[in-house]
C-alpha cells in the first residue's frame, strides 16, 4: 500500500489497521532475511492463529519481524509529514524489524505507538484490564485494539543510547510514573518546556537526554504539539487532556472499571481526530 491508497480511503484511512499490512510486508522484507521457506511457515502460523480463541495478531507479526509503526507505509508517512522539521532518510538495517530513519546530523529515529493496547488490556478476546481484577468487553475494546495501529497513533521518536524515548516510557524508572500512557508523556514534556520542577528528577533526566529532538527541532511546547499533529491531545489553551479525571504521575494506572471506560472514550477520540488531521495534510500533497 502507498500513501495515495491510504488517503483515497477517506474515513476508512483514518481507522485503517496497519497490522493488516504484515501479510504483504513479509514478501518484501522477510524472505530476503529468513529465506524462501518463510512463506510456508508464515501461512501455517497464520491459520493456527486464526483458529485460536486467543488470536492476537501482534504475536504473529512480531514473530516475523513486523512492527506496524515501522513498516514501509509508516516510514513513508514520517518522511512526508515531518520533512520540514526533521528531513528523514531511511536507514536500512540487517534486522528488518528495526528499520529506522535518520537525519542529516545522524540522529536516529524509530516509529513509536503512542498508546499501546497492552498498557491497559491483557488480551483482545477477553478485554482483560491489566490488573486482572476487572473485565471490559464489547465494541469499544475491539475498536481500540484496531486503533492502536492506525495512523493517528504513530509518531517518529529518537533512538538515543541511555535515553531511548520509546523504551523508557514503558520500562525502567521513568515508567514508574508514566506507565506508557501518552497523556502523562505529554504532561512530562509540557513541564520540561515550561516548569521542570513539576516533573520527577528521573523524568527530566530522560527528557534532557532527548533535548536535540525537543529543543533544537521544535523549540517550545506549542511547536511540539503543532508540528507533531497532536492538537487533539490538548485543549484550546494547550493543556493536556487527561485520559481520565485524576490521572497523574502519582496515579498512573486506572483504579476501576469506570476509569477504564472513560479512558477508552477519550483516547479513541484523540487518536481518530489526530488521524483525520494527518490524512488531511497528506491529501494536499498526494491527491
Amino acid at each position: 500500500m502507498k500513501i495515495e491508497d491510504l488517503v483515497a480511503m477517506k474515513e476508512n484511512g483514518i481507522v485503517y489497521d496497519f497490522e493488516d499490512l504484515k501479510e504483504f510486508e513479509y514478501e518484501k522484507w522477510f524472505i530476503p532475511y529468513f529465506g524462501t521457506n518463510v512463506k510456508e511457515r508464515f501461512e501455517v502460523d497464520l491459520e493456527r492463529f486464526k483458529r485460536s480463541q486467543y488470536n492476537n495478531g501482534r504475536k504473529l507479526a512480531y514473530k516475523y519481524c513486523f512492527d506496524a509503526d515501522r513498516c514501509s507505509l509508516a516510514l513513508e508517512i514520517y518522511q512526508a509529514l515531518w520533512q520540514e522539521q526533521i528531513n528523514f532518510e531511511v536507514m536500512t538495517c540487517a534486522d528488518k524489524k528495526n528499520r529506522i530513519l535518520r537525519t542529516k546530523n545522524n540522529l536516529k529515529f524509530s516509529g513509536e505507538t503512542m498508546n499501546s493496547y497492552n498498557t491497559t488490556f491483557c488480551s483482545k478476546t477477553r478485554g482483560r484490564w491489566a490488573n486482572n481484577k476487572y473485565f471490559i468487553e464489547g465494541e469499544q475494546v475491539e475498536k481500540y485494539y484496531s486503533l492502536t495501529h492506525s495512523i493517528g497513533n504513530f509518531i517518529p521518536v529518537p533512538q538515543i543510547t541511555g535515553y531511548s524515548f520509546n523504551s523508557s516510557r514503558g520500562g525502567g524508572k521513568v515508567a514508574c510514573y508514566l506507565r506508557d500512557y501518552w497523556d502523562l508523556t505529554l504532561l512530562a514534556i509540557k513541564n520540561w518546556y515550561g516548569n521542570k520542577d513539576l516533573n520527577k528528577q528521573i523524568i527530566n533526566e530522560w527528557l534532557d537526554g532527548n533535548a536535540k529532538w525537543l529543543d533544537e527541532m521544535f523549540g517550545c511546547w506549542r511547536n511540539f504539539i503543532n508540528h507533531n499533529y497532536l492538537n487533539s491531545f490538548v485543549d484550546g489553551n494547550y493543556e493536556v487532556k487527561l485520559f481520565w479525571d485524576g490521572h497523574s504521575f502519582e496515579n498512573p494506572r486506572p483504579k476501576n472499571k469506570e476509569e477504564v471506560e472513560v479512558f477508552l472514550y477519550r483516547v479513541q477520540t484523540c487518536i481518530k481526530e489526530r488521524g483525520k488531521l494527518m490524512i488531511s495534510k497528506l491529501e494536499k500533497e498526494f491527491l
